[in-house]
Order: structure tokens, then sequence, then C-alpha cells
């Protein structure tokens, strides 16, 4: 999930923060801003301080690899750690609905694995402490209430109450949570952490986990010393439990041996995945991993009278401890609480926590008490759902342009995980002014938090009730998809996207919905040949060369070969032929011209073709599961040289030699005509009509010229002039000869 703003793959927060269940509490409880400016003078805090900004700061006093951390973080230019390697996103690409449904289940199941962790290890720590009772518990911690008391640091209380009197009065009386204290400023070396008003609290500065035991409640069996022994016995695993999975820049303490990084070890993809590790009985006492500061306790913050099992009820189910429902299960098995948010605080503004919480029951002798599977109180490991950041990232935009995910309760459709980007995709910009929203949210920017009141049924940006039933119809354990219109934010037309999800089959019945849209998907690959058919026509005996283009018009490259190159006929050749074996790379808008050679030497006249069968593979996503074959067709048509029927040279010799004749002999007769004319028997014969048969003769025997003229001896244009001259030769010749004769 990534923060509004420029995105950023995770949130640095200080190593010193109150676990998130008890911060939650405080955070409600008061319902105001706290502003104790002494609470904590080593800095003085910036007056309107949250209490949680408050407790968070380590003090200068608090060693170990804790303190390094949050110096070196505020030494960051941008408050992150130097040494920190960014998040490479992946490419997740995909060009099928098949490639998109197996990475929901990949990412699904990452979600569900880290999830799954925080519920074993939350069986791991009960089983844990009931079987150290069984075995006469573990030493070296502090579980008796008056050894505990005794460890006041009275000199450094009295010094801060002398140097800001009235401190703890104000402090307390702003939580509401304790009406009066002993001032301070009165602390002797014989004052109790009682007497100072904090309970029975650990306030040694080396503690290695927060230790507190409220004045109210009591246990079912036993005293609150036996209880505050019995979840002691956890105090010596809880560190090692909560820093085996952080990175070791994030240990809150060091560790002997252990190592949640090396050279045999996988990257860890958060920075930590636990908030805190916390063990609370019913009589009231509480152990939590990590402590505050070495000079602040919990007592500190709540006072003596403080009941930490409403920070437990706030997120659990209705019922909880002992009648809530659990589907498929029992009361006693680990569950996962309701998400929350801790508002007004920059670390919690747009990731969720959640809390594995495991109930612990016994049975046997404690301390000198029989139990008998007696309810002794409940473990808790907090989960940051920003350490699950990466999983959206690498989804948001990455299996296609606009794709994304959120994780869903698969019975209600609230929102268990979404990010600050996927909020505005989604959700409205602004919120309601319906009665469900408190005054001071109504009709204001929609924020992460926003949807524990709005979940998605209700939105007008799909039909969210569709996907909820197929979700619902759909088995836990398996997975399916459906098409949605989904209208994104500020869009003015809906889009058709791929709602692919995955239901959980175990730790808890959620749903991871992953988006992509329909037309992105389906035109990430996307091969144009032109044309499908090459038609081409070659006379018998010639070769050659025709030409297709093949268009890469998708968002992703292919690859593209052809296993028929080897079978290919000898009158049909692929030039290049050792790319195309190879395979020839076309990137999103390239093109590439497939050229082939023709020779026609050895063929018949008549049509041949042959289909050449182009592969196209998608070699560099591996959730892309393309392999498509287009048939490109090559079809030639093999004709003879065609007989022109032209004259050849003898018969146009002769034809114009008998021309000539026929001209020759016309101007004869009418030159004899002519000079004989005044002879009696060629007057008799009327000499005019005489010349006009021999012009006849003469016109109609020159039509022979134009005959004779084809385009093997003139162009184009010659041989129109002749086609046409032909005719009117040859009718005005005729004519002119028969006119003199019909008129004789």
């Amino acid at each position: 999930m990534t923060p509004s703003g420029p995105r950023r793959s995770r949130l640095r927060p200080s190593p010193g923060s109150l676990p998130s269940p008890i911060l939650l509490l405080l955070a409600l409880l008061s319902g105001k801003t706290v502003r104790c400016d002494s609470l904590y003078p080593f800095p003085r805090p910036v007056k309107g301080m949250e209490i949680h900004d408050l407790a968070g700061r380590p003090s200068e006093r608090n060693h170990g690899r804790g303190w390094r951390s949050f110096r070196r973080a505020e030494e960051g230019v941008d408050g992150s750690l130097p040494n920190t390697k960014p998040l490479i996103k992946r490419d997740l690409s995909i060009c099928s609905v098949v490639g998109g449904m197996d990475l929901t289940r990949v990412y699904s199941t990452v979600v569900r694995s880290t999830l799954a962790t925080a519920v074993e290890d939350a069986e791991f720590l009960r089983e844990f402490i009931t079987e150290s009772m069984g075995n006469d518990g573990l030493r070296g911690g502090m579980s008796n209430l008056t050894e505990m008391a005794s460890t006041l640091n009275w000199e450094m209380r009295k010094e801060r109450a002398e140097s800001f009197p009235g401190w703890t009065q104000e402090c307390h009386t702003v939580l509401g949570l304790v009406e009066d204290c002993k001032g301070w400023a009165n602390l002797t070396a014989e004052s109790t952490t009682l007497t100072a008003g904090l309970g029975w609290v650990d306030d040694r500065p080396d503690r290695r986990v927060e230790r507190y035991v409220t004045l109210l409640r009591e246990p079912f069996v036993g005293t609150k010393e036996t209880d505050m022994d019995f979840i002691d016995t956890a105090s010596n695993v809880l560190p090692w439990l909560v820093d085996r999975h952080s990175k070791e820049i994030w240990w809150r303490r060091d560790h002997q041996n252990g190592r949640s990084e090396g050279p045999n070890k996988d990257s860890l993809p958060y920075d930590r995945l636990y908030d805190s590790a916390t063990v609370l009985s019913w009589g009231g006492a509480l152990i939590v991993y990590p402590p505050l500061a070495a000079d602040t306790t919990l007592g500190d913050l709540t006072g003596a009278n403080f009941d930490f099992w409403s920070a437990f009820s706030i997120t659990a189910p209705t019922g909880w401890p002992f009648e809530h429902q659990v589907p498929g299960g029992t009361v006693r098995d680990t569950i996962l609480s309701d998400t929350f948010y801790l508002t007004d605080d920059l670390q919690y503004r747009n990731f969720s926590d959640l809390t594995a919480v495991s109930p612990i029951y016994f049975t046997g002798q404690w301390r000198g008490y029989n139990y008998n599977d007696t309810f002794l109180g409940v473990v808790g490991v907090g989960v940051k759902m920003d350490s699950l950041a990466y999983v959206y990232e690498e989804l948001e935009d990455g299996l296609c342009a606009g794709s994304f995910a959120l994780l869903v309760d698969a019975n209600t459709f609230e929102v268990i995980s979404i990010s600050a980007g996927v909020l505005k995709k989604i959700y409205p910009e602004r919120t309601g002014t319906e009665d469900k929203w408190p005054e001071r949210r109504k009709n204001q920017t929609f924020t992460v938090q926003d949807t524990k009141l709005q979940g998605l049924e209700g939105l007008v940006s799909a039909n969210w009730t569709a996907l909820h039933e197929a979700v619902l119809a759909t088995d836990r354990g398996e997975r399916d998809h459906i098409v949605m219109e989904l209208t994104v934010t500020g869009a003015a037309q809906p889009q058709e996207y791929y709602a692919m999800f995955d239901r959980w089959s175990s730790v808890s019945d959620y749903v991871m919905l992953v988006f992509a849209s329909v037309e992105q998907v389906r035109g990430a690959l996307r091969p144009v040949l032109t044309p499908r058919v090459l038609s081409i026509e070659i006379m018998q005996g010639e070769g050659a060369k025709a030409v297709s283009r093949l268009v890469n018009s998708g968002t992703m490259g292919f690859r593209v070969s052809s296993s028929d190159i080897g079978q290919m006929p000898e009158w049909l050749k692929l030039v290049d032929v050792q790319s195309w074996n190879e395979g020839i790379f076309l990137d999103p808008e390239d093109s590439i011209d497939i050229e082939f050679s023709i020779e026609t030497r050895n063929l018949r006249v008549g049509r041949i073709s042959w289909n050449l069968a182009l592969d196209f593979v998608e070699p560099l996503h591996q959730n892309c599961f393309y392999n498509e074959t287009i048939v490109h067709r090559v079809s030639v048509y093999v004709t003879q040289e065609p007989d022109l029927n032209q004259l050849s040279r003898n018969v146009r010799i002769g034809v114009l030699s008998m021309c000539t004749v026929t001209l020759a002999t016309a101007v004869a007769f009418a030159s004899w005509t002519w000079w004989f004319r005044k002879v009696r028997v060629v007057r008799a014969s009327q000499p005019p009509f005489l010349v006009m048969i021999c012009f006849g003769c003469f016109v109609l025997g020159s039509t022979i010229i134009p005959f004779s003229i084809d385009d093997s001896v003139a162009s184009q244009r010659g041989c129109d002039i002749a086609c046409m001259a032909s005719p009117w030769l040859g009718f005005m010749g005729n004519v002119i000869t028969f006119a003199a004769l019909f008129s004789k």
C-alpha cells in the first residue's frame, strides 16, 4: 500500500512506538489532544503532541539497537534509513485472464501466509506459556509484585517533578484515568511504583519487556502475582518472536545468536512485520514487547487503575472471549481481530493493523493453585499491515495499466487492506452526510480510515453486490473471476475490468481482489499481418520478390518465428532465414517486412500456394500465457508469355509491297485516263468518273498501311492512331469507288 502523494515503498515508524492495541485504546479513551508538556522533558515535547508521539520517542538512556536505529533514522535526510534497499517493482504484465488468476492466487497466498505466521506465532507463545507452567516456569524474569514495585526510578521522577511541577496531575487528568496522584516531588528511596500512582510496573531502564499489573480485576484462579508469574514465562521469548520478523537494523534489542538477515536467508520484503507481542492475563497482568522507553512505563500513561482488556475488546468480535462466533471453529481458536487505524499519525494514515489473538487455557497446578481448563488470558501479536505494502505496490499498474488490488472480508465485504491510490480509484472523493458518519468526518476528503464506515457494497463506482455474490458462491480455497464495469473516480464513462478473486482457505475468511482492464489485457499482444494472403502474378520462367508487413500494435513485445521454414518448397524462399529460425523480437509499435523470393522456372502455368505458419510467443513475462499461430498464405499465379499475334517482318514487307503496287496502279490508271481524256473511247467512258474510281482504289489500298502497324513497330499511341485510321480509310475508299461506279 502506498501513502497519498509521491509513491514510496514504506513509511519508517519510530522503533520505540507504542504497541498498536494499547495505543489504539489510549487514543480512543482520550478522544482529544494530550498536552503533557512535561511528560517527556528529555527532550521536551512540542505542545499538542499526541500521546503516542510522546511515548514513541526513545530517551538517550535507552541503550541498544533500537536507539541506534532511531538515531540513524533521525540523521537521514528524509527520515529513511540510508542502508535500506528500495523495493524493486517486478514486471507482472499479463496478456490473458489466466495469468491474472494465477497472480491473484500467488499474491493472495503471500498475504495469507504472512498473516498465518502471526497466527502460528501467537499459538506458539500460548503453548510456550502453558508448557512452562507445566514445568514450574522459567527463571530470570520478574513476576514478584513487591519486587516489581520496588523498581521505581524515583530519582528520575523526582527530578522531573521538580523541574516541571504538577505535570503528573495534568497528564492523568487529561486522559481521565487517574483523579489524583501522590506528588512525585516527594518521592524517596522507600517509594514504590504503587505510591507513585503507576500500579505494579517494571521501572528498570534496561528491562527487555514492558510489565504492568493493574489494581483492577481479579483472576478466575490464583492471585495477581500468580498471573504475573505465568505470563512472565514469555518474557524471554517475546523479544525474539518480534525481532526475528524484522530487518536487523529495526531490532529493538540485541540478540545473542539470532539472525533475521544473512547470505543464507531470503531477504525480508518489509522492515517489520510485527508491531508488538503482548500477553494479558484475566487478572490484569500484562507484558509487552517492545518496552516504551527507559524512563517511561505504561503506568506513566495509564496510572494504576486501568483495564487493558478494553484494548483487546475494541477490535474483537461480539461476545469475545467466551461467546463470540468462530465459523467452523470454537472460542479457543486463534482469530484475527478487526482492522483498526490509529488516526492523526502519519505512520498509520494509510495502513490498517491487525492483531492475532489466541486465548490461553490451563489444566494443572501452578504456584499452589489448581486449574481445571481455566481461562488465563490472551496472547496478542500485532501485525503491521504496511509490511504488506509491497504486494499492493507490485499489483498496482503491475498486471497492466490501471490494475490494482485490495483485501476484503468475504462475508461482510468490508475492506481489510487498501492503498491510498486504490482508494482514489473506487471510492468517492468525499465522505457522506448520513448518520453513520461522525460529525467531524461528514463531507470530508475520503481517507483510508473511512473504509471502516463504508465497505465496498453501497459504492456507486461498480456493481459491487454482484461481485460479492460471486465471491460468496465460490468455495473457500477456490478462485474465479467476473467481468464488471467500473467507473474510476473522475472518469466520464465506465470501463470493463476483469475482477479476479481468491478466497482464502484458512487463517480468516478473506478474499484478495485483483482488477485489470479488459481492454488492456486483451490488447497486450496484438500482431497485425498485412496482408494475410499475399497474392502475386508472375510469368512462367521469371522470378520475383513479394513483401508483407508484420506490426506489433500491442503494449507488450513478442517473439515471432516459424517452424515451417525447413519444409518450404523450392520455388518459395524466405529472405533472412537465419533470423527467422532464431526468432525475431518485436517491441510495441515495431514492425518488420516479411520478404519472399519466388522462382517460377519449374512451375506449370496456373495457381500455386503455400501456407507459412508464424508462431508468436511472449518470452519475457512468466505470467503471460500467450502462444498464437497466424497462417500467412502466399498465392502465386503463373502465366505464359502472351501471343500478341504481331506481323512478322516478311509479312509486313509483302503486304506493303502489294500496297505499293495497288497505289502505283491507281496512280498510273488515273494518269493514263487524264492523258487520253480527249480520245473518243476514253471520253465516252466519262474520264471524271474513271479518275474518281482510281482515287477510291488508292484510298482503299492505303488501308493496308495502318493494318501493317502493331506494337512491335510503334508505340501505344501510334498503334491507337493506326487502329482508328484503318476503318476511316477503308470505308472512305470503298464509298468513293462504288459511288463512281453506281453514278456511271
